[in-house]
């Protein structure tokens, strides 16, 4: 009788080493904010056949692409560059099976699974020209934002470049008041669908789409308020920066000797 739970366990591993997954879809959604920072989420749509959801279950408690890659034997990745963008915040997590078909005691001939991945995308620190985005200040208050293309890590082409592939879908979102907005390729959706072009904010493509030569550019304008603040700051941090140097502590010295002096000889005055 010992040798019955031996059998079971040698069965379940083989059961689960048959098992295979595919991945269906991968829809990336990129909010970007006016700081030209973004947050991404990633779903990915996969299906999986009867050995498979003891696998996908048991999966559901990682936090890492490297543990699901491994599970899986996808090739479940970021798709922006690390060598551009910094990646944080990230989170994965697993919604339960759905779409289960013939299914006799919990074992099933296919079922279907969603991973949702989140991340933070910025600048690198200390390292110029990264970011999501490129972002000119050519006048006071408009700022004008060019995407990178290298950021991008899709599917790589034949001629070298990356392209966005079959059953992908890229979702960009602008910021509340961009404008001025060019593209290139054409997005396949533009949202709101009726409202005039200047007015559309969220753009989406669907692969097979080139990415070699994308761009997406926009500006913003920051409230006059900003400005404002901006140069009472930047007037601050000069009176700052004069008074902690060596000849601001003589000037602080003279100032207070000329305010002393001034109460001193008023008082005197009017006695």
């Amino acid at each position: 009788m010992r040798i019955l739970p031996v059998l079971l366990l040698l069965a379940l591993f083989i059961w689960c080493a048959s098992a295979e997954f595919q991945q269906l879809n991968l829809s990336v959604s990129v909010i970007v904010k006016p700081d030209g920072t973004a947050k991404v989420t990633e779903t990915v749509r996969l299906s999986m056949d009867s050995g498979s959801p003891v696998i996908y279950d048991t999966a559901m408690t990682s936090y890492d692409l490297t543990s699901w890659r491994s599970k899986t034997k996808l090739d479940l990745r970021f798709h922006f560059n690390r060598d551009i963008v910094d990646i944080s915040d990230v989170s994965i997590i697993a919604q339960p099976r759905d779409g289960c078909s013939e299914c006799v005691r919990d074992v099933c001939t296919i079922c279907y699974g969603t991973l949702l991945i989140t991340y933070d995308l910025a600048p690198i620190a200390n390292k110029s020209d990264s970011g999501l985005f490129k972002m000119d200040r050519f006048k006071p208050r408009t700022i004008n934002f060019t995407m990178n293309p290298d950021a991008f890590s899709f599917e790589s082409s034949a001629p070298g470049g990356t392209v966005l592939p079959e059953n992908t879908q890229l979702a960009i979102s602008l910021p509340e008041g961009a404008f001025g907005v060019s593209k290139n390729p054409r997005p396949d959706i533009s949202e709101p669908a009726n409202a005039p072009e200047d007015k559309q904010r969220v753009f989406t493509w669907k692969g097979r789409v080139p990415l070699n030569n994308f761009k997406l550019s926009f500006y913003t304008e920051e409230p006059l308020s900003a400005e404002v603040m901006g140069f009472f700051s930047s007037v601050r941090d000069d009176v700052l920066k004069v008074l902690y140097s060596r000849e601001g502590l003589a000037i602080a010295v003279i100032a207070v000797v000329v305010v002393v002096s001034f109460i001193v000889l008023r008082r005197r005055a009017e006695e």
